[in-house]
């Protein structure tokens, strides 16, 4: 009975322990989600700025495949809550791991520490008046603060059996290749866009440049006559 009864608790514990770290993943990607909601505005910010068509075709891309991956992220935490409990429970040297895994998630250890110097670029952009430019590194921040978040879901997700099978769901996955194409494509051309606009900035201010030269030179050389007349 009482071999019975041990065995029932056992089981029962690692199948806590598995749905307990089910729920650290969901936990997990809603922090990636806050994350990446950040940096959608931030790209908007970013696209905003450069007023241009091309860019404001990109940025209504950008926000359709934002859109859609919240979507698809919602069903896949929805599908791994209600799978959580049936997960099949750890044994061993995986739930070593796992326990390890839980415990950093817990703890915050997993967190790398915060990079200082984009924040520093950042700082220096604003002070030049630099608008865009600061949204761009403010975003690039922001995605690798993302990346980083996420490879800590990436550990807990193989703790936690359904979310593999959630991620399996075909629901979404036609609809973000097709999305994903268009967007490359209207994001390469803002970026075009961008960089023609920039260079015709650059040669616009070059021939200022030489025509402020070139006036300077021939009044010096008006001086130079004019003194050698009186």
């Amino acid at each position: 009975m009482n071999r019975v009864i041990f065995v029932f608790l056992a089981t029962s514990a690692a199948a806590f322990a598995s749905n307990s770290l089910c729920e650290q993943y969901v936990e997990c990607m809603a922090a990636v989600r806050n994350k990446q909601q950040q940096c959608a505005t931030l790209e908007d910010t970013a696209f905003q700025n450069t007023k241009l068509n091309e860019c404001e075709a990109a940025r209504d891309e950008h926000n359709k495949m934002n859109q859609l991956l919240a979507e698809k992220a919602a069903a896949e935490d929805k599908c791994v809550s209600e799978k959580a409990a049936s997960a099949t429970e750890l044994t061993g040297k995986r739930k070593e791991k796992c326990d390890k895994v839980s415990t950093a998630f817990e703890t915050g250890t997993a967190t790398p520490p915060a990079a200082t110097t984009e924040s520093e670029k950042v700082r220096r952009a604003l002070s030049k008046g630099l608008k865009n430019k600061a949204a761009k590194l403010q975003h690039r921040a922001c995605l690798r603060d993302s990346r980083q978040q996420r490879s800590k879901c990436v550990a807990l997700a193989k703790c936690c059996q359904p979310v593999k099978q959630c991620q399996n769901d075909t629901t979404f996955k036609s609809k973000i290749v097709a999305l994903r194409k268009t967007t490359k494509e209207k994001t390469k051309a803002c970026r075009q866009a961008t960089q023609k606009r920039a260079q015709a900035t650059r040669v616009k201010k070059a021939k200022k440049a030489n025509k402020g030269k070139k006036n300077k030179q021939n009044k010096n050389e008006t001086s130079t006559v004019a003194a050698k007349t009186a």
